[in-house]
Parts: C-alpha cells; sequence; structure tokens
C-alpha cells in the first residue's frame, strides 16, 4: 500500500509540504535559464530556496536556486563516489527522491541506444547533502547498490513485464528496461518509476521498501507488489509525493525520443487511475524532473535539454560547462 492517506511519517514530511492541485489550470511562468549542464534529468530539494539535480550525462551533482537563473552554487563530480568504469563513463542518473536527511538517486539501468550493456547504468545510489561555511557538502551514504537489475529479474510479480529480455533491449523500444523516475512514499519506502516497458499500454512502478538496507549493507532487497498505471500509453519520467494534495504528481512521456509529455495526479492507491492535470501547458519543454519545496505551493519542473540546439550545435555538443543550459520552469496551483 502507497496510499498517503494515513498521517505522514517524519520521513515523509522532511519531503515537504507538496503541492495542491485544483481542477482549475496551472498557471507557469517563462522558464529560467540555469548553466553547467544540459539535461535536468533529477531533482529534489535541500530547502525552501535550493534543490540538488543530476546531469544524466556527466556524473553532476549540482545545487541552484530555485529562484534565479544562472550557474550552480555547487556542483560535485560523482564518477569517483560511484566507481565508475571510464570506459562509457555515462551513469545516466534519472530520478531522486528525498527521505528525511538522505536524497536517493537511480540510475536508468538500461542499455545504451544500440542494445549494449552499460554496468555503469545500474547504479542505487543515495547522498547527504548540507550547507556548509564554506559552500555545501555532498556526501556518499553507504554504497551504490547495482544488483536491481538482477533483484527486479528474480521476483516472479513481475514475470509478466519480462525484464530480462528487457533489460537487453535497446534503451528507447517500448520494451526496454528503462527507469526513469523516483519517490518517496509517506512511510519512507521509495517508488521505482518506469520509462519502460510499458506493456499493455500501462507504465510500471515498483515499490521498493527498504532502501537504507541496500546503500548501506547490500540488501537483500524487498520489493512490494507491482503497480500498473494507465497514462494514456506513456511511460513515467518522473514521480513525486504531494501531501496536500492527497498523492503524486507525476511526470508522464513516451518511450522515445518523441515529443509528447503530460502531467498526472494520482491518490498513490493502486485501483485508482490517474488524472491529467488540465491546463499543464509544457510548451516544448522536455520535462524529466518534477519536484516541489517545504512550505511553498509550487511545482518545479526540469527539462532535459541535451538536444536543444544553439547556432546549431546541440547542447550535449557543447564542451564548455558554462555555455551548457537547460531550463526551469515553475508552477504555481
Amino acid at each position: 500500500m502507497v496510499s498517503p492517506k494515513r498521517p505522514l511519517s517524519p520521513a515523509a514530511l522532511a519531503c515537504g509540504a507538496l503541492l495542491a492541485l485544483a481542477a482549475a489550470a496551472l498557471p507557469a511562468a517563462s522558464p529560467l535559464e540555469l548553466t553547467g549542464m544540459c539535461d535536468g534529468s533529477a531533482a529534489a530539494p535541500l530547502d525552501a530556496n535550493h534543490f540538488a539535480a543530476a546531469d544524466d550525462e556527466r556524473n553532476l551533482i549540482a545545487v541552484y536556486r530555485r529562484d534565479r537563473p544562472g550557474p550552480p552554487v555547487f556542483v560535485k563530480d560523482m564518477t569517483d563516489d560511484l566507481s565508475i568504469d571510464p570506459k562509457n563513463p555515462e551513469a545516466d542518473v534519472e530520478g531522486a527522491a528525498r527521505v528525511g536527511d538522505t536524497i536517493y538517486w537511480i540510475a536508468s539501468h538500461g542499455t545504451n541506444e544500440k542494445g549494449k550493456a552499460r554496468p555503469n547504468r545500474r547504479r542505487l545510489f543515495a547522498t547527504r547533502i548540507a550547507p556548509g561555511k564554506g559552500g555545501w557538502s555532498i556526501s556518499l551514504r553507504g554504497t551504490a547498490y547495482r544488483r536491481l537489475v538482477e533483484d527486479l529479474t528474480a521476483d516472479d510479480r513481475l514475470d509478466r513485464f519480462d525484464l530480462a529480455r528487457a533489460a537487453e533491449r535497446p534503451a528507447k523500444d517500448p520494451l526496454a528496461l528503462n527507469i526513469e523516475g523516483l519517490a518517496a512514499t509517506p512511510d519512507g519506502h521509495l517508488l521505482i518509476g518506469f520509462r519502460c516497458p510499458i506493456i499493455g499500454g500501462k507504465a510500471l512502478l515498483v515499490p521498493l521498501e527498504n532502501p537504507a538496507a541496500l546503500v548501506d549493507s547490500g540488501g537483500p532487497v524487498r520489493f512490494g507488489a507491482p503497480i500498473e498505471l494507465d497514462l494514456g500509453g506513456l511511460g513515467i519520467r518522473d514521480i513525486v509525493l504531494s501531501e496536500s494534495s492527497g498523492g503524486y504528481v507525476i511526470v508522464a512521456g513516451p518511450a522515445g525520443p518523441e515529443p509528447g509529455f503530460s502531467l498526472f495526479r494520482w491518490s498513490g492507491r493502486p485501483v485508482d487511475k490517474p488524472a491529467p492535470i488540465p491546463g499543464a501547458n509544457l510548451g516544448d519543454l522536455r520535462p524529466e524532473a518534477v519536484t516541489v519545496f517545504p512550505g511553498t505551493p509550487g511545482l518545479l519542473l526540469l527539462s532535459d535539454d541535451g538536444t536543444r540546439t544553439a547556432s546549431g550545435v546541440e547542447c550535449k555538443d557543447v564542451e564548455a560547462t558554462a555555455e551548457r543550459s537547460f531550463r526551469m520552469l515553475w508552477m504555481e496551483p
């Protein structure tokens, strides 16, 4: 059970007082440009004004302000912490969720676009991030966990998804294994959201009931019953717990690179169908991260702008870090 209808635990409250979504449209300000990376692929709040974001190509975690454009206030390269093999060094971090003082991060766990194995993408890890006199401190909690694919394929409740075969398919195949979303639950567990496989037109969520045990002592893993959500044939790009709305906010998108993103709200009960959020105009944004802040009614979306062009050059091909950028969009309920 992942429904947030019961009183929230301290761990969930630490995630912040989240978004109350009414049936009306969500007015949005103009996007702000953040620099230092191209791919805003995962995010989690740090305090009322700061958030941590991951770059899915360069293994960076950066601290930004939510209320201003420009460069990050702090950056850490996580390559050494995650024991990344220098051959094909992209960890492809795609999701984040805060539980108490810990932020969990999850990589895609997929292959590359040609279906070749990429072991560096098989990481679930945790950080503690705190302000200090000389800036921010980002430290790894425990050790990155690398056996999630093996655990998923061994769980017979997931047999119908054929995840063993999915783990060998090209990353953008609708039947491939590709993780992009991560959310806290009211009791401090995690929900793992899959961009694909999309089976029977439904997106997959897998509850992870003991994330701390995985990073602190290596398991064994404990999953909850899998959940299938009808998102109109789309997969999960991100998901976040929304306390004041009594559920979750989901960013949904296609399995492949084509456009077509939508926002949904979901009660957290497996039997309930997610409802589209009306009037959420995303324009040409490619939102792959959503987060919320304590005591602030609003929703922050980050766009994966790696293929966005400037002067005929895609952002992901720009070498100078200061010239790389992505967009942040703030929405008010």
